[in-house]
């Protein structure tokens, strides 16, 4: 292909001095990049921006042109940099994709255009046997006023059904776990035990989405469990805001919690805390929105000068924003749906966001017969829109 690897080779062999780095847009397994010793020794060095992500991300406080503007990055066709599809060999779900739209033609033949078009196709008429992506609400309670409306009411998920939940998604081999959901899951008594038993059944990633607003007992029986990625909502760059959307004076508390994973998290170099390469992931949240509008450029630069990561959500769809709204592409909506699952603490499955309709529950029946009912409920309620 004219703008796979050969394309990137080309690339970097025309300024090898400053095509150190050299990719394309493409879906990942459709291409590679090309990296230079010189950049290999960079990485060598393990601090928290030796990644791949850390060179081409924008850093504050080393601001470049946009790498995708640059000739670093080669162009492709447009229908497949907009691929929503995944060509790895390196999970079961990939490897049935990809024998089965491929087969054993002489794939080595086809350009990209016609391996993504031939991927796509298959997968809309095979899809997934489960989920990639659950999301296991463990409570429903929250300590902090952010979440407007009536909260829901449901039972704590028990630990028995949480183990049967993950011993049956865990079989795929690459699904990621979310704990989130209505309430804070730090506020389930024993969510340091459901942790552990979705590290136990193979769980490939375990997130942890809460507001942090808990003391150093709990903040260590968090860190044992040895999360992969600790995303705090703490949606404000000072206490003021902090107060206005949470409902609660307590910032500091949230920041010096952050500051006690960062320090007592396992870390993988020698650097400092905040240099260091480390696990979890502490990742600071701001929903935007206006109350949080004039924190939204501190936040993000303050954080991702001190941690290497900041996220900016959009606020939740029907809510009232002034501010240009975030337009999510219709590929990656139907790309979550296609992909995610949620189980809320009581064991059902909402069909969407809404929650007003279920699937089915996992107390009752097995997930790999949930998750298709589920993309049959989804797909009839995207051919009613």
């Amino acid at each position: 292909d004219d703008t796979g690897c050969n394309a990137i080779i080309a690339r970097h062999l025309e300024l090898p001095d400053q095509h150190k780095l050299v990719f394309n847009q493409a879906p990942p397994g459709l291409a590679g990049c090309i990296v230079s010793a010189g950049i290999m020794e960079e990485l060598a060095l393990r601090n928290r921006l030796s990644t791949i992500g850390g060179l081409l991300v924008y850093q504050p406080h080393a601001p470049q042109h946009d790498p995708i503007a640059r000739s670093i990055n080669v162009q492709i066709d447009h229908r497949v940099r907009r691929s929503r599809v995944r060509t790895t060999f390196d999970a079961p779900r990939y490897r049935r994709l990809l024998r089965g739209a491929l087969g054993s033609s002489a794939a080595a033949n086809l350009n990209a255009v016609a391996v993504v078009e031939k991927l796509e196709r298959y997968a809309v008429g095979n899809p997934d046997e489960l989920p990639r992506h659950v999301v296991v609400e463990l409570c429903t309670r929250r300590t902090s006023g952010a979440v407007s409306g009536d909260t829901p009411s449901r039972p704590d998920l028990e630990p028995r059904l949480a183990a049967r939940l993950f011993e049956q998604i865990a079989v795929a081999g690459d699904v990621v776990v979310t704990f989130a959901g209505a309430g804070d899951p730090l506020a389930h008594d024993r969510f340091d035990e459901i942790l552990r038993l979705a590290r136990d059944a193979g769980v490939l990633g375990v997130h942890v989405r809460t507001e942090l607003l808990a003391g150093q007992p709990t903040l260590d029986r968090l860190l044992e469990c040895k999360p992969d990625v600790v995303s705090v909502d703490l949606n404000a760059d000072c206490p003021e805001t902090y107060r206005r959307v949470m409902g609660l004076d307590r910032y500091q508390d949230v920041v010096s919690a952050m500051h006690y994973l960062v320090t007592h998290r396992t870390r993988l170099t020698d650097h400092s805390a905040t240099a260091s390469l480390a696990l979890p992931w502490i990742v600071p949240r701001l929903l935007r929105g206006p109350d949080t509008a004039h924190d939204l450029d501190g936040f993000f630069e303050r954080w991702q000068a001190t941690l290497g990561t900041a996220v900016i959500d959009p606020e939740p769809a029907g809510h009232d924003n002034p501010l240009l709204p975030v337009v999510v592409p219709p590929a990656v909506r139907l790309d979550e749906a296609r992909h995610t699952m949620m189980v809320r603490s009581d064991g059902s499955i909402p069909v969407d966001d809404g929650g007003r309709h279920s699937a089915g529950n996992i107390a009752q029946t097995p997930v790999a017969e949930l998750w298709p009912q589920l993309l049959r409920r989804r797909g009839q309620r995207v051919d009613d829109q």
